[in-house]
Formats: structure tokens, sequence, C-alpha cells
């Protein structure tokens, strides 16, 4: 899980890079996924990408398989951070408007829906940051 661009060559490869067999020795080789890898997984939900960023610490080679363009599954980018935050700006704007009830007066209290969606766009930016 690095920058985009990361290429990571096994010892083996590296050496066979080197000094590589004369061609009459190379056989055609099968290679399975547990041979490239130590740990595959699959989604990149809050559980997924976070076992496969340890395994990766841990010195695993490991593949996280992902259908999104994003990591983090639904709950960071398109269920829970973006849907709390139109529930928090609702909120405000609710207190305003009835803010009276308990001494607080305001008046010409609007919403400015544009307004609030720049507001998600850019908690959106910070939680994938």
């Amino acid at each position: 899980m690095g920058g985009g661009g990361d290429v990571y060559l096994h010892p083996d490869v590296l050496r066979d890079l080197r000094s590589p067999p004369p061609l009459r020795d190379l056989q055609p080789q099968k290679s399975t996924m547990s041979d490239l890898y130590d740990l595959i997984v699959i989604g990149a939900g809050p559980a997924g990408y976070v076992a496969a960023e340890r395994a990766g610490e841990s010195k695993l080679k490991t593949l996280l398989i992902e259908r999104e363009e994003h990591l983090a599954g639904v709950c960071l980018n398109w269920g829970c951070i973006p849907t709390k935050t139109w529930l928090a700006c609702s909120k405000l704007f609710y207190q305003a408007l009835h803010g009276a009830a308990f001494g607080v007066s305001a008046a010409s209290v609007t919403l400015d829906f544009a307004k609030v969606q720049e507001h998600k766009a850019s908690c959106d930016r910070a939680s994938k940051a």
C-alpha cells in the first residue's frame, strides 16, 4: 500500500535480473497467488485497509483488492461521514431557528445548501488526507 508506482521485486527476481540463466535453461513456471503474496485482503473497508497496512508493516507481502476507487469503504466515502456532516449542519440550522426558547435569538436565519455542500466536500477531503 505505498504511493502509486511502488514496485516490489523479490530478492530472487533481483538476482535473476543481474545474472539471467541461459535461454536454453529457462523453463515455463506457473506461480500461484500464494507464491506471490503472504496475505491477500479482499475489501478495503475500515477493517480491510487497516489489516493490509498492519500486514505490510509486519513485512508480509500483501495484496489489497478493492473494487471501488477509494479505500475505506462505504462509511468514510458515501455513508457515515458525509451524512453526519449534513446532520450537523441541519442541527445547527434548527438550533438557530429555535434558539429563542433558550434565550438566544437570531434574525433572518437561512440555509445555503450550496455552502452546506462545500462544507461536506471539505470534510470529505479532510477525512481522506
